[in-house]
């Protein structure tokens, strides 16, 4: 009888089950990494997000689109564009769906 430390039950045990735990070991180190890159990724997109209500909310004060991303320019632009053209009497449904309209990507 061997061991009761975690390297003396590794060596102790059997081989399938050793090649078992080597694979859950991974499974568990690549789940961490997807983790890892997830929160990462939300971070990134709720900055972006703050800087379009920033924008959103200031929408008369001068506006520095260098201060987002690539894509997000034409958005952040296209979404100021059609939150300034408003047509006398037009129904609110028309008004949401044309902003809704402008701000989905469209790839050129």
């Amino acid at each position: 009888m061997g061991s009761f430390s975690r390297k003396g039950m590794f060596l102790d045990a059997d081989p399938v089950v050793q090649r078992v735990m080597v694979l859950l070991f991974l499974a568990s180190l690549a789940s961490w990494v997807v983790i890892l890159a997830k929160t990462a990724l939300l971070r990134k997109v709720s900055r972006i997000e703050g800087l379009y209500k920033q924008v959103a909310n200031n929408i008369d004060d001068e506006i520095n689109l260098e201060d987002f991303p690539n894509f997000t320019v034409k958005i952040v632009s296209a979404g100021i564009k059609e939150g300034k053209d408003t047509v006398e009497d037009e129904p609110r449904s028309d008004y949401q769906e044309r902003v809704e309209r402008s701000r989905r990507f469209q790839p050129l």
